[in-house]
């Protein structure tokens, strides 16, 4: 099953959304993916840069320029990482894979990071690899997803700039 990320970028004060949305191609199936919570790097300034996002929501800039709208920038903002469920049949191994946001020509890269989480064990995201985790005794396989974003281009100020992987999250429970 695949899942479209769709990625919206806001210049000073307004906020930057990365979500991943669910689409299935028939009803009431086994297993289910929910949506509980969008990535969300808060307000970013117009200028080069980037910043990380750890899976609790932290943001870090890097050099060359202060981005993202920390405490540090003098911006305000919210910031979250994304939360999504798959409930799957208990015990069985679930293939995942999420995919990073390259370059198409607007100089915006995005490239995730975070855990697979189960009561069974934790994996943790490799950008654009398929991983497998075992679901465990509840069949719940949490995704907490932040991850890296680059702008090496200087963005218009008050303009909204939606960007869309259209495979974002893709995963399936092995037989």
């Amino acid at each position: 099953m695949k899942k479209i990320l769709q990625i919206l970028l806001f210049t000073p004060y307004a906020l930057v959304v990365l979500g991943f949305f669910h689409f299935d191609s028939y009803a009431a199936i086994t297993p289910r993916f929910f949506i509980s919570e969008e990535v969300n790097f808060g307000v970013i300034l117009f200028r080069n840069g980037n910043c990380t996002m750890d899976k609790t929501g932290q943001i870090t800039d890097a050099n060359p320029s202060i981005m993202c709208g920390n405490a540090n920038s003098g911006a305000s903002g919210t910031y979250r990482a994304g939360e999504f469920t798959i409930i799957a049949n208990p015990n069985k191994q679930v293939e995942i894979k999420i995919n990073q946001l390259d370059d198409q020509g607007d100089g915006i890269i995005y490239i995730p990071g975070g855990e697979l989480i189960s009561d069974f064990e934790t994996v943790i995201i490799k950008p654009n690899v398929k991983q497998s985790i075992n679901s465990g005794s509840s069949g719940t396989i949490e995704i907490k997803v932040a991850g890296q974003l680059f702008i090496a281009n200087e963005l218009f100020t008050s303009t909204e700039y939606e960007l869309t992987i259209e495979e974002g999250i893709e995963w399936n429970e092995l037989p």
